[in-house]
């Protein structure tokens, strides 16, 4: 469990095998909260979390951890590189498609 994020939230991080994966809670629950300004509307410190999730999100995606989310209607965990592209994405929404 890392320090407490900003008040009122506490990150996870696992590493294993060379390979790191991070839950950001309510920092980041949903895989559109990677944008660094969108944060949950109730934060009672929004411009702190803003900060500490530019300076979390610059360690994990400089590194290509998997970020995973508990909210996520689409995605429960995925890979960015240092531009914010999406490199990985689990479950892969594309795996089941047939092709014409």
């Amino acid at each position: 469990m890392r320090e407490a994020i900003t008040h009122g939230h506490q990150a996870i991080e696992i590493t294993s095998n060379g390979e790191t994966v991070v839950h950001l809670g309510d920092l980041c629950p949903t895989h559109a909260h990677t944008n660094l300004l969108w944060i949950m509307a109730y934060d009672n410190f929004p411009l702190e979390a803003v900060e500490r999730k530019k300076a979390f999100s610059h360690e994990y995606f400089q590194i290509i951890s998997w970020s995973i989310f508990y909210y996520d209607p689409v995605a429960r965990a995925l890979r960015l590189d240092e531009e914010r592209h999406i490199c990985a994405l689990w479950p892969d929404p594309f795996q089941n498609l047939e092709t014409p």
